[in-house]
């Protein structure tokens, strides 16, 4: 089944080639910047499908050392973390 069609030039991008994909047909096939697609090249060409359970990638502002920076075992809540008991860690009693 086939929603809408778009003619379009392949065009050099760097060492590659990129294909621009206008805003109503992204918008119908529900891609955005950052989604992530699988290509499938075939007899008749080229297929671009949308990957199911991916979402857009995060791009977290922090980085590591930003977020740890500050933490100690108050703040870490070290004293709420409990003990595992022997079951818990599979070893005989």
């Amino acid at each position: 089944m086939r929603f809408a069609k778009q003619e379009t030039t392949i065009q050099k991008w760097g060492n590659g080639f990129g294909l621009r994909i206008t805003k109503p047909l992204s918008r119908l096939a529900h891609f955005e910047a950052g989604t992530v697609v699988e290509v499938e090249v075939t007899k008749e060409g080229m297929m671009i499908k949308r990957l199911k359970g991916f979402k857009k990638k995060f791009n977290n502002p922090f980085s590591e050392s930003d977020l740890v920076n500050e933490l100690s075992p108050y703040t870490a809540h070290l004293d709420e973390l409990v003990t595992p008991l022997a079951t818990e860690m599979r070893e005989e009693v």
